[in-house]
This record gives structure tokens, C-alpha cells and sequence, in this order.
């Protein structure tokens, strides 16, 4: 138990001491790449590539939801001129009540069971 806790204190300290002793190489590294002609060239380029991807992708993106915007956009006027076409323009006509009502009713459920309603 007390070598686990041990251990526990050791790790993050050897990982910061370790930062610190490598933390001078890491400055001397970077001041040479940045003084160096060659990895600012490849950079550039890089820095370019990316910036043309970026571009590339953005415009196919937005060509995509264009084709979308426009699909759904007649997909929903066909939608709403075929499915609900208007039939009156006053208030709907409510149904007959009571008996006769019931087989008005039962008599068009089983003639579209049958297939015989015509619409």
C-alpha cells in the first residue's frame, strides 16, 4: 500500500522534472525550425494545402445543401398541392348525427373495404 503511494508521488514528479530538463532542447529546437528556410517552405506549402482543402470542402458543403434546400422544397410544395388538394372554401360540413349517421358512416368503411369508394 505505501509503494503504491509511493509511486503515486514519483510518476508526476519525474514527468515535471522531465519537462523541465527537455524544456531547453524544446527552445533550441523550435528557434531552429523557425530560422530554418526548408521548414518554412514546408509550412507555406502545408499552410496553402490545408486553406485549399478548407475551400474545397466548404463549397461541395454548401453545393449539398443547396441540393437539399431545393429537394425538400418541392418535395413539400408537391406535397401540399397532391395530398390535401382543397375541396371547399367555407367551414367543413360536420357529419349526420344519430343513427342514419352511424350507417352513413358504416356503409362508406365497408365500401372502401371493399374497394368501391370512389374518390
Amino acid at each position: 500500500m505505501r509503494t503504491l503511494t509511493l509511486l503515486r508521488l514519483f510518476v508526476p514528479l519525474f514527468l515535471l522534472n522531465a519537462v523541465y530538463y527537455f524544456n531547453p532542447l524544446q527552445e533550441v529546437l523550435i528557434k531552429g525550425l523557425a530560422n530554418s528556410r526548408t521548414f518554412q517552405r514546408f509550412a507555406l506549402k502545408t499552410h496553402i494545402h490545408i486553406q485549399d482543402a478548407k475551400k474545397v470542402g466548404t463549397e461541395t458543403l454548401e453545393s449539398h445543401l443547396d441540393q437539399l434546400h431545393k429537394a425538400t422544397q418541392q418535395a413539400t410544395a408537391q406535397y401540399s398541392t397532391s395530398a390535401f388538394p382543397p375541396k371547399n372554401k367555407g367551414p367543413p360540413i360536420p357529419p349526420l348525427r344519430g343513427f342514419s349517421g352511424f350507417l352513413a358512416a358504416f356503409a362508406k368503411e365497408v365500401r372502401q373495404d371493399l374497394g368501391l369508394l370512389t374518390k
